[in-house]
């Protein structure tokens, strides 16, 4: 048997503080409460999904980004996907023109 399973085992004493006494502390204000935070608002659609016209860069994009959070989410596949941002990459080319 080993000496340190017969021993048990070893407690090691750390100075986390000097040796000399300190002053003590001065004391503190009472912090005031943090305002409370802000969350994030629910809007309510009935759960039915809109369809805009695209009428402006920014729809298109917004329809760009539902289709990342419905691949992310699983309710899409990779191919739709890929196939929704081929075609929104169509209108932003006619939006540039």
């Amino acid at each position: 048997m080993s000496q340190w399973k017969r021993e048990g085992p070893v407690q090691l004493e750390l100075p986390l503080a000097s040796r000399r006494a300190h002053p003590p502390e001065p004391e503190r204000p009472t912090p005031t409460p943090a305002p409370a935070p802000t969350f994030l608002r629910v809007i309510q659609g009935g759960g039915e999904r809109t369809h805009e016209p695209l009428t402006s860069r920014d729809a298109v994009v917004r329809v760009l980004v539902e289709a990342g959070a419905d691949l992310l989410l699983r309710r899409i596949s990779p191919e739709r996907a890929q196939a929704i941002e081929q075609e929104v990459n169509e209108i932003l080319d006619l939006f540039d023109r």
